[in-house]
């Protein structure tokens, strides 16, 4: 545990002076009021510069209580234009697991996104409307239907509003 608390103090001190830890939530999940589902996402992200590393929390489950999905993953971001808030990203990585009766026989899948959005920085907080393409190179199609048959939040295409607080 020392040598977590050590790293973590030097990869702090060590860290450029204009770079912002992020935690956001996506307020689109409201929406789960509308439909027979509920979606959950919260995101931790440290920004350096152009780039952004993000990892995303994702639950999702309906309220039957018959199938219930929960991801992560590693997203980076790029904003090509200094200073403009347009920023570009992929998915290095995102995995989610599917728990309940409905569940496919294979629990795991594989998938991947790209998006793009707009970030409006504020003191301390920001705001992000983002619109997000999920699955696209993923081969386990089989069970991406299965998740948006059951859970309607997870289409291919996501447009979503994100806020957080910066510091």
């Amino acid at each position: 545990m020392k040598k977590f608390v050590a790293i973590f103090f030097l990869i702090t001190i060590t860290c450029p002076l204009f770079s912002a830890f992020q935690i956001g939530a996506d307020l689109r999940d409201i929406d789960s009021a509308l439909y027979d589902s509920f979606r959950g996402d919260l995101e931790f992200s440290w920004r350096v510069d152009e780039l952004r590393f993000t990892v995303p929390l994702r639950i999702g489950a309906d309220y039957d209580g018959y199938l219930t999905y929960a991801e992560s993953g590693l997203l980076i971001s790029m904003y090509p234009y200094e200073g403009m808030g347009l920023f570009l990203g992929a998915s290095l990585f995102r995995g989610g697991y599917f728990f309940g009766p409905l569940a496919p026989d294979e629990n795991f899948l594989l998938s991947s996104e790209a998006f793009i959005g707009w970030t409006f920085s504020f003191p301390y907080f920001y705001i992000e409307p983002r619109l997000t393409y999920s699955d696209l190179f993923s081969s386990e199609e089989s069970n991406a239907s299965v998740l948006r048959e059951n859970i309607g939040q997870f289409s291919s295409f996501r447009l979503s509003l994100h806020c957080g607080v910066e510091f």
